[in-house]
């Protein structure tokens, strides 16, 4: 998490020089979706083992439903769902700024 945000700290200067279209900015940006969406799926996965894990030392009579929605439910939580929404919205602001910074090439090489 630390990472990501020092990603996202190293797109202020270019954003203040109006430097929007620069490489450093676009890969900053996916570089730090990536890493919010690897935390909030990791997270997921981890908190889903680990429920499975303790829930594997108390003796029940198998696996119904009901035991795995509320695994399920244990393990989403609304900050890990912001973090995967937050990545992705990342790598599609990273997407669109690559496109743009290709349209504004064709459009200076055309004038």
């Amino acid at each position: 998490f630390t990472l990501a945000i020092y990603y996202l700290k190293k797109c202020i200067q270019p954003f203040i020089e109006s430097d929007f279209y620069s490489t450093l900015v676009i890969s900053n940006w996916k570089k730090t979706g990536n890493l919010f969406v690897f935390i909030g799926g990791s997270t997921i996965i981890i908190r889903i083992l680990s429920v499975l894990y303790f829930q594997s030392l108390i003796p029940t009579e198998g696996y119904s439903g009901f035991k795995i929605a509320g695994v399920l439910t244990s393990s989403l939580d609304i900050t890990v769902l912001f973090l995967i929404i937050i990545g992705l919205f990342f790598l599609l602001f990273s997407n669109a700024f690559l496109n743009a910074k290709e349209f504004k090439q064709d459009s200076d090489l055309t004038i």
